[in-house]
């Protein structure tokens, strides 16, 4: 369903898996992604650093710079982004130069 773009139906059944596994990083970073998607910056933030704490990840790294970004955290953010290019994410090289000059 989050391939397919349908992203308010996968939110509850994220959420479900969640209610059964809090222990997987990428249950976590899916719903993060999720929620930022939506517009739920917030909660965004707070999934990536369940998925962050469980294991490092530059996908988390980099929604969650990208919601700190959103919510006026540019500091804190062009940190997260700079976290996931070095882990691999190539396109935080791009919302790096966007943001972070």
């Amino acid at each position: 369903l989050v391939e397919l773009g349908n992203l308010e139906q996968a939110l509850p059944l994220v959420t479900k898996a969640l209610e059964l596994d809090q222990t997987e990083s990428y249950i976590w970073d899916t719903r993060g992604e999720l929620n930022y998607k939506l517009g739920q910056y917030q909660k965004c933030i707070d999934d990536m650093d369940n998925a962050l704490i469980i294991q490092k990840n530059k996908n988390s790294y980099f929604y969650r710079g990208l919601a700190k970004i959103k919510l006026a955290k540019k500091t804190e953010g062009c940190e997260d982004l700079k976290l996931s290019l070095e882990l691999g994410k190539k396109e935080a090289f791009l919302e790096l130069g966007k943001y972070c000059k």
